[in-house]
């Protein structure tokens, strides 16, 4: 049985690379043009504006007992849960915070929608929709850990660095707090994601290996800065217990 913690290592030094990466360093020490801000935030927008959806579509594969985990992450999401908005509409904000005009922001929410679009318009990409379940909710869980760690300090220098707004950056600001606890859900979703399933470590492995073979969180925030050096490969850092 894969456990909590092995999971939780499995993202570790991805999350790490992510901070060291030269791009990020650059973004919090105040160091990207203006044009690399808005680029980081269009791609920011671009992989989360269509959070809810891929939530939903998690929550379908789910009939079992941590389900309501992911319902009330959903629900969250949608802003039908305590008194925050809608996360789509912080995103919103942050886009206009940067200066995105309307027609920018009809043209990135665009973008976004498309990417599903594409994705469920192909042939899957793993050889049972089960195993493809596994890796959106691998990916989805990597980037609730990653905002429980660095939400924080990526949001305040958007604003101490950048001059947006603290209503610009809440966002950030929202997923530093709510994702330490999303990120600890997570890990009992995902344990329970493979006992429901009864995946095995050979094929949790296989599945793990396709949909981290570089490092998604830069594919995510930093694709240019990434085409114009090597994708830098996730490290391989021995799980607990190892």
């Amino acid at each position: 049985m894969i456990t909590a913690c092995e999971i939780q290592e499995m993202y570790r030094p991805a999350a790490v690379d992510f901070w060291r990466y030269p791009a990020t360093q650059h973004l919090v020490r105040g160091g990207l043009s203006e044009q690399e801000v808005r680029t980081f935030i269009a791609n920011v927008f671009r992989t989360h504006f269509t959070s809810p959806h891929i939530l939903a579509f998690l929550y379908s594969s789910m009939p079992s007992h941590t389900s309501g985990l992911l319902r009330n992450n959903l629900l969250e999401e949608l802003g039908l849960t305590g008194d925050g908005p809608a996360h789509p509409l912080l995103l919103l904000d942050l886009a206009e915070g940067a200066g995105f005009t309307k027609a920018e922001l009809f043209q990135l929410m665009g973008e976004s929608h498309d990417h599903i679009r594409r994705v469920c318009s192909g042939p899957l990409p793993f050889p049972t929709l089960q195993a493809f379940y596994l890796s959106v909710l691998l990916e989805t869980e990597a980037f609730e850990f990653l905002l429980s760690r660095y939400a924080g300090p990526l949001g305040a220098a958007l604003h101490t660095r950048y001059g947006l707004t603290r209503q610009a950056v809440c966002w950030f600001d929202l997923h530093a707090e709510a994702d330490i606890r999303h990120a600890e859900e997570g890990l009992q979703v995902l344990a329970d994601f493979l006992a429901f399933y009864r995946i095995g470590p050979d094929e949790f492995e296989k599945t793990r290996r396709a949909t981290f073979q570089a490092n998604v969180f830069l594919q995510r925030d930093f694709p240019e800065a990434l085409s114009a050096t090597p994708t830098p490969k996730l490290a391989e850092t021995p799980l607990c217990g190892s």
